[in-house]
């Protein structure tokens, strides 16, 4: 179970890593459309890839209010439950990681950089991914969205660099959604974008722009 708990040449090196973990860590989009779809045609609505990339990187909550509009909290949990269990039960099935995650982890760690996961996922998705890949081999700790403001809110990557102990300014966030990108940005951290979830063209707003995470080059960063 996890614990709670383009560079500009003048910046000096990150001391910490915070991952997003859905995109980044985990290629389990397809997973979350899946469980999107499943649980609002249940209630007669259809959600297309589109409005779920639109989404992607945001709390529950939120997500289900641009989905279907503004609805009681008790609505809200049920959905949210309903299609988070969905989730889990499909990525246990078929877990995979994203190209380079674990091998990037590896070697950040072995530089002595401390790392965390800040994900809008709630803490259960977090715990089973945490648990299905060992992650405490190369990370601290794992924050999780729910309960902060959502992203691009700051507030998750804030709470990830206040238990890794290093200020804001002293970690690099790996993201592949608008809205964490946005988020980390806030936070005045240095952001890596992995064209995962949207192209790599629509990513500008991060640092650096890389296919995957096989991709990173540990000297730019």
């Amino acid at each position: 179970m996890a614990p709670e708990g383009d560079p500009i040449s003048n910046v000096a090196p990150p001391r910490g890593a915070i991952w997003d973990m859905d995109g980044v860590i985990v290629d389990s989009e397809h997973h979350h459309l899946a469980a999107w779809q499943a649980t609002f045609a249940a209630r007669g609505r259809r959600v297309t890839p589109e409005e779920f990339r639109a989404t992607f990187g945001m709390t529950n909550d939120r997500a289900i209010e641009a989905l279907i509009g503004p609805v009681d909290q008790a609505t809200l949990d049920a959905v949210a439950a309903e299609k988070e269990e969905r989730f889990r039960a499909g990525f246990r099935e078929n877990p995979t990681l994203v190209n380079g995650a674990l091998r990037l982890a590896e070697r950040l760690a072995a530089t002595g950089i401390r790392q965390a996961i800040a994900s809008s996922a709630p803490t259960e998705n977090i715990d089973l991914v945490w648990d299905l890949f060992d992650l405490d081999r190369f990370f601290v700790c794992a924050v999780s969205g729910v309960g902060l403001p959502s992203k691009p809110n700051p507030d998750v990557f804030e709470e990830a660099a206040r238990r890794l102990g290093l200020p804001p300014a002293e970690c690099v966030v790996f993201e592949d959604a608008f809205a964490g990108i946005a988020g980390a940005r806030a936070a005045g951290m240095r952001v890596v974008a992995v064209a995962t979830t949207h192209d790599a063209a629509d990513l500008s707003a991060a640092d650096l722009v890389v296919p995957d995470l096989s991709e990173v080059d540990l000297t730019r960063l």
